[in-house]
């Protein structure tokens, strides 16, 4: 087979340049991402059960349907949350690689299978399951410069005008805007409707009945009487969606026949369906648009079409709205990306200068490092034929290869060049070289790619992590191999020709000179270490117990902490708190952190845990955006220092709530935050105190551990509560049912979702509440 392609220098041309073409173009459609997908695909079960306690939630909501999703094919784990705010979320996790459509379905099943155990309020409100990812890839912010426009308009300017044009991206998993949705507010006043004696439920079902959409048919449809030529669809107005229209709600008829109408017993208001939530970006109100990615989706594309799709959104914009993407987790993506082309680019440099030292001609020296990239960019083909991406590792894996896939090249330059040193022609030093190295050259092809093909086996997530970095390395080996034997020897045989005497240039000479010296000293430590081989063994093993010795003391991880380009401040006031002292300490926060140097933009999340991923009144998370990194070259200013900083500067500032400084996950998706989660549970079946004793011993014994820093927990079994002991047998007496009893304290404490109204293109929710002074 040499011989074929020493005597056909064309053709073995002609399949280099078609192998440059394939992996060039493959370079153009390969994802770009900071690591391969390692990342379990997840799927998310989210309602709410409004005015319930978190107690409540778990034994009526929660546990139902993990009940019903425990077990399903393909799943590792599920964990859940429930809250004081009545929300009930579920993430189900499945092996890295599954199907995550698959997942989603066969969780929908299991979540149909379990509602006919929910609750009446929390069917009404529904149970969303949708393929979800922890990967927080960018924030989209909608501001007013000029404050012409406030937090409300803001936020529900986005989720009309913006939402849904971000949610058909490919690879969003999800659109969660922050803030203030419209919602119909029916505000009640409790004393006017104890003067009217009218409970909460019978305006819940005055509006039930006149808040509702009717399909009125049509007239002259056929059948229709003989000569009847046209048929008008009958249309009336069921849907209200004007204040006005509500407040003339009929809620009662006297026996007097006077009306008592909505606006009688209750204020009706446009206002927001919760107050929990809100965004800021550098102290101004926000419209806040979370984006999500898929666990399989490119996030550099995302962001690509992200930034499009606002630009197209952005020319409706009315005066005085402009929009901003503070969080960006793709630019450490692209920073770290250009920062391995370069270094791939230098080693290459690096080893075309060694290379030319040593072969001194620019012949010699041309064919080994035409021979490289033909061998790297063939290797992108087979990355984009295994499903692999553009990554850190992956392109750490062509830098690796380099210095490696030379050497076969080399190897064949320097044979030819010595039977040409004999008198050969090049084609017969060509053929007699070849058929001297060949089988060399396969061995060591086949040996190398041998050293890596284990690391591409490795189980767990650890070998799905490096099995790219490794099957990249054997597929370079194996080209290059393949390059040795077709290409490098066909153009060796019509540039190499034979040299004449020694190089005149003197640098060369010196070198040469230099490097006998080296030759001659390495084979008298060779005869050395022949007569006294202790002399060498010695060292040796001494060497490899340092090195084993090393490796036990130096600190192991997963993947080391980079700076990328910004901080988490996770907040949490004592339970209880409500938004507002909350929100007064996450400004200050924002303050603090806004007038460190190094820190561009500060974006605050009120109301959302970045721990759990859900959103809770006593709690906050402040993203501090940092410098470019080229801004920011002292060891101060990278992020490790600048958490440093900000903690002690917290610590010593905000007394009335825990706040912890968080670096991001090394890898998105894995995790919200850095560091590592430790999972506690009640496998007996103890309860919530005990596992809260549980809880604090073992921070408390954590906490003592030098090795580790900023541990807390969100688990929280003791948030203040009213408790309202109804006396069941006196109300029976009284002819009052308990289930008016507990309707009422429900529609008035906790909020009562009524139905939907139409407004602005959009579907929205009326809520029954009474007036803030009631509650």
């Amino acid at each position: 087979m040499v011989n074929f392609f020493i005597g056909r220098p064309i053709f073995a041309t002609v399949l280099a340049l078609l192998m440059l073409l394939v992996g060039g173009l493959c370079i153009f459609v390969l994802p770009v991402s900071l690591y391969p997908d390692v990342v379990p695909p997840q799927v998310q079960v989210t309602t709410t059960y409004t005015g319930a306690d978190a107690q409540t939630v778990a034994d009526t909501v929660t546990t139902p349907i993990e009940q019903q999703i425990n077990g399903v094919k393909g799943q590792i784990y599920f964990n859940s949350d429930s809250t004081s705010n009545g929300l009930a979320n579920v993430i189900a996790t499945f092996e890295v690689g599954y199907d995550q459509d698959i997942a989603a379905v066969d969780i929908q099943n299991k979540v149909s299978t379990a509602q006919t155990s929910l609750p009446p309020e929390v069917k009404q409100y529904g149970v969303t399951v949708k393929k979800t990812s922890t990967n927080m890839v960018c924030v989209v912010n909608l501001i007013s410069p000029d404050g012409r426009y406030d937090a409300t308009f803001l936020d529900n300017y986005a989720q009309i005008n913006v939402v849904d044009a971000l949610k058909r991206i490919p690879g969003v998993s999800d659109v969660n805007p922050f803030g203030r949705k419209y919602a119909m507010r029916v505000w009640l006043d409790p004393d006017r409707m104890a003067n009217q004696r009218i409970a909460p439920a019978e305006v819940v079902q005055a509006i039930q009945q006149e808040n509702k959409q009717a399909a009125s048919g049509k007239i002259g449809a056929l059948p229709a009487p003989p000569g009847q030529r046209f048929e008008y669809p009958v249309t009336s107005k069921g849907r209200l969606s004007k204040v006005e229209e509500f407040e003339q709600i009929v809620v009662r008829r006297n026996d007097d026949g006077s009306i008592v109408y909505l606006s009688d017993v209750a204020r009706v208001q446009l206002d927001s369906e919760n107050y929990e939530t809100a965004g800021w970006l550098n102290g101004k109100p926000a419209g806040t648009i979370p984006i999500y990615q898929l666990a399989d989706a490119n996030a550099l594309e995302i962001v690509e079409q992200v930034r499009r799709e606002m630009d197209r959104v952005a020319r409706n914009f009315p005066g005085g709205l402009e929009y901003r993407i503070a969080y960006d987790t793709t630019l450490y993506v692209r920073e770290n990306i250009t920062e391995v082309w370069h270094t791939l680019i230098e080693a290459f440099l690096l080893v075309l200068i060694v290379v030319f030292v040593f072969l001194q001609g620019f012949r010699a020296t041309a064919i080994p490092m035409i021979a490289i990239p033909v061998s790297l960019v063939a290797t992108f083909a087979m990355m984009a034929a295994f499903g692999f991406s553009i990554n850190t590792l992956t392109m750490c894996g062509l830098v690796l290869a380099i210095g490696l896939v030379v050497d076969d090249a080399i190897i064949v330059v320097e044979n030819i060049e010595k039977f040409l040193e004999r008198g050969m022609g090049p084609l017969e030093a060509t053929r007699a070289a070849m058929a001297e190295i060949t089988a060399p050259i396969v061995t060591i092809g086949l040996v190398l790619a041998a050293v890596f093909v284990p690391v591409a086996f490795i189980p767990g997530l650890t070998g799905r992590l490096y099995n790219q970095f490794a099957l990249t390395i054997v597929f370079s080996f194996l080209f290059s191999a393949f390059n040795s034997l077709t290409f490098t020897p066909a153009i060796a045989r019509l540039f190499l020709r034979p040299k004449h005497g020694e190089t005149k240039f003197p640098p060369f000479r010196w070198f040469n000179r230099g490097l006998k010296w080296v030759e001659d000293s390495y084979d008298s430590f060779l005869d050395f270490g022949a007569h006294h081989w202790w002399a060498i063994v010695l060292p040796s093993l001494g060497l490899l117990a340092l090195t084993g010795w090393l490796i036990y003391e130096r600190p192991k991880a997963f993947i080391p902490t980079e700076d990328q380009g910004y901080l988490i401040v996770a907040l949490q006031t004592p339970d209880g708190t409500t938004r507002g002292p909350t929100s007064h300490v996450a400004q200050r926060v924002g303050q603090i952190a806004g007038q460190l140097h190094g820190v561009r933009d500060v974006l605050i999340l009120d109301g959302y845990n970045a721990v759990t991923g859900i959103n809770q009144t006593n709690t906050a998370t402040a993203f501090v955006i940092l410098e470019e990194w080229h801004h920011r070259t002292t060891p101060g200013l990278r992020a490790v220092g600048l958490a440093s900083e900000l903690q002690r500067s917290l610590s010593g500032q905000i007394r009335d709530a825990r706040v912890v400084v968080l670096q991001p996950p090394p890898i998105q998706g894995l995790s919200s935050t850095g560091g590592f989660d430790f999972m506690i549970e009640d496998r007996e079946g103890k309860g919530v105190e005990a596992m809260a004793s549980v809880t604090e011993r073992f921070l408390d014994a954590a906490r003592k551990r030098p090795e580790l820093a900023g541990v807390f927990t969100n688990f929280s079994a003791r948030v203040p509560q009213l408790r309202f002991d109804i006396d069941r047998v006196k109300a029976r007496r009284l002819g009052v049912a308990v289930s008016d009893v507990f309707s009422v304290l429900q529609t008035n404490l906790g909020a009562y979702y009524v139905n939907d109204f139409n407004l602005y293109g959009k579907t929205w929710k009326v809520v029954v509440q009474a007036e803030a002074n009631d509650r």
